[in-house]
């Protein structure tokens, strides 16, 4: 079976514009005033330092990774994921890889159209399709431009 290459970003990037960063400064100020009219300093102090890491993982662009598939697992750059930890696969916008680790239940990989059909025929002999639906994190990470 021949190994299946390509490169794509490690999430799929969604430019802010000014507005995004005005919402996340109300959001702010206003929650920081809620904490500071119950006097608790220790969550004002919390909200402050989980939006500047918001701001910094909104503003941080995706590094571009090389992938493979091979016949006894899937390469991410040097990282490898052995085929035996997985228990299935879906496509649809994105290539969607089921783990059988209840910590982390899945990995989604962005996948080019161009490769969605080789990937299919490649994978169906070793894993199951499964049905794939979008958590409701996934939902308002979009909805977040996340």
């Amino acid at each position: 079976m021949p190994e299946i290459k390509w490169r794509a970003p490690e999430y799929e990037y969604q430019p802010k514009d000014i507005s995004w960063y005005w919402l996340v400064a109300i959001t702010v100020i206003v929650l920081d005033a809620i904490a500071l009219w119950q006097k608790n300093l220790l969550f004002a102090i919390f909200i402050l330092i989980a939006a500047a890491v918001v701001i910094f993982w909104g503003r941080r662009e995706p590094q571009q990774l090389e992938f493979k598939l091979g016949d006894k697992g899937l390469y991410i750059d040097k990282k490898f994921i052995a085929y035996d930890l997985l228990d299935g696969f879906a496509i649809k916008e994105d290539l969607f890889l089921k783990k059988k680790s209840r910590l982390r239940p899945g990995l989604k990989i962005l996948l080019p159209d161009s490769q969605k059909e080789s990937v299919k025929k490649h994978l169906l002999p070793l894993l199951p399709e499964v049905e794939y639906r979008e958590s409701l994190a996934e939902t308002l990470a979009k909805l977040l431009k996340f």
